[in-house]
Formats: structure tokens, C-alpha cells, sequence
């Protein structure tokens, strides 16, 4: 089942390498809770809470082919927890936070501009 299936929206960014970015505007930015990528299960910690993250949908000039509409999906997990077994950096929730307080934010809005670096490999 394609990703896009289960989730909706855009097309999932899905860099390379550490050092990759992607610019754009923010069209939808809300908290989802996490899917399993085999069948799209909703995701819960051991005490049934949800596994919640942060999707944004990014309006870029990326174009793989004609039928690209240069939307792409970012699912932004959260915690301190991150440790990068390859490049540096924090989770993208907490990257995000750090970003917006850094450029005088008190938040992230639709309509927003955001350049989005891949830092780190989990």
C-alpha cells in the first residue's frame, strides 16, 4: 500500500543524504497521530496513549514530472531523545521549535516560510 494511501496529502520527503534541504510554504501544518507503514495501524505507547507527530505539507518548486505538483509531505517526530548515528542535530519536532523561537516566532502557521535541513541519520 503506498504511503500516501495511508497518511493522504503529499508526497513524503525523503532525502538522501545528511546536508539535503527543502524550501517551501507551509499549506496545512497539524498533529497526527502515527501510522504503521504495513497497513496503517495507529500507533500507541505501552500505557495506549497515542504516538503523535507533526505533518506539514510544503508547497516547493520540487518537480519529479509532470503530474508533480511540488507538494511534499514532512512527518515531524518529536522528543530529546534523538541520538544521529550519522550527522548532528535534534528530532524535527524539536528543530522546528528551535527554528521558529530563533527567527522570533511563537509560532508555525499556514502561510509560512520554511527551509527544512536533513541533519542527522537515527
Amino acid at each position: 500500500m503506498d504511503i500516501n494511501e495511508i497518511a493522504g496529502g503529499g508526497k513524503a520527503w525523503s532525502p538522501d543524504k545528511v546536508g539535503d534541504k527543502l524550501e517551501g510554504t507551509i499549506t496545512l501544518i497539524e498533529r497526527r497521530q502515527q501510522r504503521s507503514f504495513d497497513g496503517g495501524v495507529p500507533l500507541t505507547w505501552d500505557d495506549g496513549s497515542p504516538r503523535m507527530l507533526t505533518y506539514i505539507e510544503l508547497a516547493t518548486s520540487q518537480r519529479d514530472d509532470d503530474d508533480d505538483d511540488g507538494v511534499r509531505a514532512l512527518y515531524l517526530k518529536g522528543g530529546r531523545n534523538f541520538e544521529p548515528a550519522e550527522g548532528k542535530g535534534n528530532s524535527g519536532e524539536v528543530a522546528l521549535v528551535e527554528g521558529a523561537k530563533k527567527a522570533g516566532m511563537s509560532s508555525v502557521e499556514e502561510g509560512t516560510k520554511l527551509v527544512i535541513v536533513h541533519s542527522g541519520v537515527a
